[in-house]
């Protein structure tokens, strides 16, 4: 029994032992636990941390941001001044340089007056041998359509003549010169006609109708045709900038010459293809003409007649339109007006003048005076109110309108007088 009771006793001490060692196991489990948890309290307060300072980065960040856009803009500012202030030092430069280059070419112009000057003294001397007489230039008036002619015979007279001096020369062509020309001599700087070279620059400039396309540009932005300008100045303005901006081809060229045309007068010129550009002009001069007729045409036959030969051109269809209708000494003036009237109004319906229609209506004048057609038998036989379809008035119906009329009329056949010998044989 004792041997059982101290075998008890030693199985419970070694129990005791492995229970002791297994508490101070739990209790440095505990401990680890404990310091895993406050390890992990240490981590969740650095990540709140962590997410503090991240969120004040990004609002760093975005107001760097903000900077930087101003920056940028800032720069591109600076970018558009410095291109600006680049740009007019370069103008600045180019136009330094061109006023030293005119300087330059001022001085050596002097210098070859002076030499020139000096050396007409010998010249005329060695002139003088020559016999013969000098043929006179000829005069320029101012008219540019005539310049090209006057300077190419100037040219062939200094070609011929070459012992001019250059200080003769000019001398020559400023007599040659009269009326607007000599105006525009008298009102023009010293710097401008105190040469030959200058001169004939200056001259060649202002009546040759050459410019740049800036000049071109801004000549087709001023010059309008409408039906109170002139047709001659309008053409004479705009035909070298259309020339200039089209380059000389028609296709370019009639679309840029109808911009500058009124829309009034635009309604009447439809582009027809394969037109040159000199047949637009002729078609635009035939229809200005005779729109302008269709204004003073309201103010009596004297009034369209003095119009007509103020305005004429070298066409003159309306103007023998109108004075055959003028000349007739069968119709009186209130059936003259009314006439030229109608003419106008078919040629308003038709949308431009017809070459054709004027055969036509010429025809009819010599049948209707071959005749003695008296037009006051129908043309006062209307009905009040009826308006006519075909010249547009309102004093005839249609079937009494004078162009409506059948222009083929039986001429009067005048029996052939024989002679008494006929007779009697």
């Amino acid at each position: 029994m004792e041997i059982k009771l101290k075998q008890i006793d030693a199985h419970l001490a070694a129990r005791e032992e492995a229970l002791e060692i297994k508490q101070r196991q739990m209790e440095e489990q505990i401990t680890a636990i404990q310091q895993a948890n406050n390890q992990h309290a240490e981590l969740i307060e650095a990540m709140n941390g962590m997410r503090l300072e991240v969120q004040t980065v990004v609002a760093e960040l975005e107001t760097i941001r903000k900077k930087n856009k101003t920056l940028v803009q800032e720069k591109r500012t600076l970018e558009k001044e410095l291109e600006s202030v680049n740009s007019q030092n370069i103008l600045a430069s180019g136009s330094l340089k061109i006023e030293q280059k005119k300087i330059l070419t001022m001085n050596e112009l002097m210098e070859k007056q002076n030499e020139f000057i000096n050396s007409s003294t010998t010249k005329r001397s060695s002139n003088s041998s020559r016999t013969g007489k000098e043929i006179p230039v000829p005069q320029f008036e101012g008219n540019p359509l005539e310049y090209r002619r006057w300077i190419s015979n100037v040219d062939d007279y200094f070609q011929q003549y070459k012992y001019i001096s250059d200080f003769e020369k000019k001398y020559i062509v400023v007599s040659a010169l009269d009326k607007k020309a000599k105006d525009w001599y008298n009102s023009a700087n010293d710097s401008e006609v105190g040469t030959w070279e200058a001169l004939y620059y200056n001259l060649k400039k202002e009546y040759r109708n050459e410019c740049t396309y800036i000049e071109a540009i801004s000549i087709m932005k001023s010059v309008k045709l409408t039906r109170k300008t002139k047709y001659s100045d309008f053409i004479n303005k705009i035909r070298p900038a259309v020339q200039i901006m089209s380059n000389g081809n028609s296709e370019f060229a009639i679309p840029l010459m109808l911009d500058c045309i009124d829309k009034d007068i635009k309604v009447f010129l439809p582009i027809l293809p394969n037109e040159t550009i000199i047949m637009f002009e002729n078609r635009l001069m035939e229809q200005h003409r005779a729109l302008r007729m269709g204004i003073n045409s309201n103010s009596g036959l004297n009034a369209s007649a003095n119009s007509l030969e103020n305005n004429k051109d070298p066409d003159g269809d309306w103007i023998m339109a109108v004075n055959s209708i003028k000349d007739n000494k069968m119709m009186t003036e209130e059936e003259k007006i009314e006439e030229i009237e109608a003419v106008i109004a078919i040629q308003k319906r038709l949308g431009g003048y017809d070459r054709a229609y004027k055969h036509q209506y010429q025809n009819s004048q010599q049948n209707f005076k071959r005749n003695n057609y008296n037009r006051s038998q129908w043309s006062c036989n209307f009905k009040g109110g009826q308006k006519c379809t075909v010249c547009g008035r309102n004093n005839h119906s249609t079937s009494n309108c004078f162009f409506n009329k059948p222009k083929t009329l039986s001429p009067i056949h005048h029996n052939n007088c024989c002679s008494g010998k006929d007779q009697t044989q």
